[in-house]
């Protein structure tokens, strides 16, 4: 059997289609699928976490960043103290740490971001590593570290109590008026006029 060579009539690519159409068709397709550099670029789903500090226990501690994931997607976040593990884990030692998931939220362009709160009240101090991962996309994978402090407690300034000073009132003496004495010839005067008055009575009596 001879092959079937299929021919097609001259100016013609496609049958039915011209040639001006189907090179009109491959370069609004090459416009499409390729860039400007002529390679097609796929970009890897990234995940980033904002810078962290130090803490003390007790705070409220929110995680966030950024991702170029579509928003509504889930990341799994986890935050575990580094002194817990294997070894502790199969001791059965104190275990510390939080983890669950979020929601990307829409950013700006296409950075969007996401968040996670959690508190240490309960927490021992430590190193924390903290890993954020895709659920979805399990290959969008971030991790930071923090340190978790004992809280300082607040110190009450000593007060210095000052004695308190008494007033004691001190009685006002009143000293009496003086007891003027008669002198010696004001007595003698008041006992003549007396003997004058009783013998000018005397007298009265016997006239």
């Amino acid at each position: 059997m001879k092959p079937t060579v299929s021919r097609f009539r001259e100016g013609r690519g496609v049958p039915g289609i011209t040639w001006p159409r189907t090179l009109l068709i491959v370069s609004l397709f090459a416009l499409v699928i390729l860039p400007a550099g002529g390679q097609i670029t796929v970009v890897p789903p990234e995940v980033t976490i904002t810078d962290l500090e130090t803490y003390h226990i007790g705070d409220t501690i929110t995680l966030s960043g950024t991702t170029n994931l579509a928003p509504g997607n889930e990341l799994h976040v986890e935050v575990l103290s580094q002194s817990f593990g294997p070894t502790q884990e199969k001791a059965g030692g104190t275990f510390f740490g939080v983890s669950g998931t979020t929601i990307v939220q829409k950013g700006l362009e296409d950075e969007n971001t996401w968040s996670f709160s959690f508190d240490t009240a309960t927490f021992g101090p430590d190193t924390y590593l903290v890993t954020v991962t895709g659920v979805t996309v399990p290959n969008a994978v971030a991790t930071s570290s923090f340190s978790l402090v004992a809280s300082t407690p607040t110190q009450t300034p000593n007060l210095t109590t000052l004695p308190t000073i008494q007033q004691t009132t001190i009685p006002t003496e009143s000293t009496p008026p003086p007891t003027t004495t008669a002198g010696f010839p004001v007595i003698i005067l008041i006992g003549m006029v007396t003997l004058i008055l009783i013998g000018f009575g005397i007298r009265g009596r016997r006239g």
